[in-house]
């Protein structure tokens, strides 16, 4: 009730609980609950009770000094969920950028530092990803002085793992010594 209506709500013995509430559980004589909001977004609800009856409290559990209190507690509560929140999002952002980073690496690794050379070819390369980092890549692998086979992948996908893929890739077709055969190549 204290999250739909979105304010404190004071209880007593008197109130008739659903029976999975948990405040029926602990069987507090009075009490309150405080919703805790992060911004306009219900983060929880702090229920706090008594179990002996004040008949001097009137209907409330807990003086006017107890109860602003509390709501400075759920205050404080909410703050500290927000912070919580905060800094799980920048761990996040960091292993993300760690990863991008990680990945652009080995992508940068498959790229030829030098390009064979071939008797009456020039031959020049530029790769850029339209992201961060992927699987784009080329090789090229010279099978005679005036040959070579020109390979242009784009795995599919982003990140560490298309990067991965793409130097498995190039790995296997550099392993694959009928790839250089002249014989073999049309």
């Amino acid at each position: 009730e204290t999250a739909a209506a979105r304010k404190s709500m004071w209880f007593d013995e008197n109130q008739t609980l659903a029976a999975n509430d948990p405040i029926r559980v602990k069987k507090p004589a009075r009490g309150a609950v405080y919703p805790i909001f992060v911004g306009d977004e219900l983060a929880g609800t702090l229920a706090i009770g008594k179990s002996t009856r004040n008949r001097s409290a009137g209907l409330r559990a807990f003086s006017s000094s107890e109860s602003l209190a509390i709501e400075a507690f759920a205050q404080f509560l909410a703050i500290q969920i927000a912070n919580a929140r905060a800094h799980q999002e920048e761990i996040s952002e960091r292993v993300i950028a760690r990863e991008l980073e990680m990945a652009g690496t080995i992508q940068r690794s498959l790229l030829l530092k030098e390009l064979p050379d071939l008797a009456g070819m020039e031959l020049a390369a530029h790769c850029q990803s339209a992201h961060h980092v992927g699987g784009d890549f080329y090789d090229v692998l010279k099978t005679s002085d005036d040959s070579a086979l020109l390979v242009i992948a784009d795995v599919m996908g982003k990140g560490v793992l298309a990067a991965m893929f793409a130097a498995i890739l190039r790995a296997v077709l550099r392993a694959t010594p009928e790839l250089t055969d002249r014989k073999s190549v049309v």
